[in-house]
């Protein structure tokens, strides 16, 4: 159960939805005495996915020391990074501007840039650090399609690998794992 005060939880059932509210109202009658309020975890997260882009952070402020913390725990999806990011979810018909041959490669690296950025959490590679370590998965070309066989780490070298690099080498193969079909169409099948 996760555990907060009512005086901080108006503010989101102020900006909530009709429907929101209601459900909330619901709780609130089991709680008209006490200063706190208890949800269970899996009502906070259908919380979390029903906010849009202007509730999301009230609710951040009142939930997200309540709920893990832990990147890899939290995105399992590309809808997740789009959802953590606050922006929308393209689509090949998004890149109709570019040759039918080049659009599907063009999205895939746009969701890996995204991939990127949500699971570095602002960490940015300084190309100027020799000693920083960057990280990329590693892929190769098989009878049935790409599979991740490694990561790389890059650290004395100033040099670019295709993709976009991870501060750690845990995160570039999970997101290897994870992403396989969004690189595999970077990559080409």
């Amino acid at each position: 159960m996760i555990t907060i005060h009512k005086k901080d939880f108006k503010e989101l059932y102020d900006i909530a939805c009709k429907d929101w509210q209601s459900k909330f109202n619901e709780i609130l009658k089991t709680k008209v005495f006490s200063d706190t309020l208890e949800f269970k975890e899996d009502f906070v997260l259908e919380m979390k996915d029903a906010c849009t882009k202007e509730q999301r952070p009230v609710f951040d402020k009142i939930f997200k020391s309540h709920l893990k913390t832990d990147i890899i725990d939290r995105i399992k999806s590309y809808k997740d990074v789009c959802f953590e990011l606050g922006v929308k979810e393209l689509t090949v018909s998004d890149f109709s501007f570019l040759p039918e041959e080049q659009r599907v490669s063009a999205l895939a690296y746009h969701k890996i840039q995204n991939i990127t950025k949500v699971f570095n959490q602002g960490w940015v590679p300084d190309w100027n650090n020799r000693n920083q370590p960057k990280y990329y998965p590693y892929f190769e070309k098989t009878n049935s399609g790409w599979v991740l066989i490694s990561c790389v780490g890059l650290s004395c070298f100033s040099l670019a690998g295709a993709g976009q690099h991870f501060k750690s080498s845990e995160l570039a193969l999970h997101c290897g794992n994870l992403f396989l079909d969004i690189y595999s169409d970077y990559l080409g099948r």
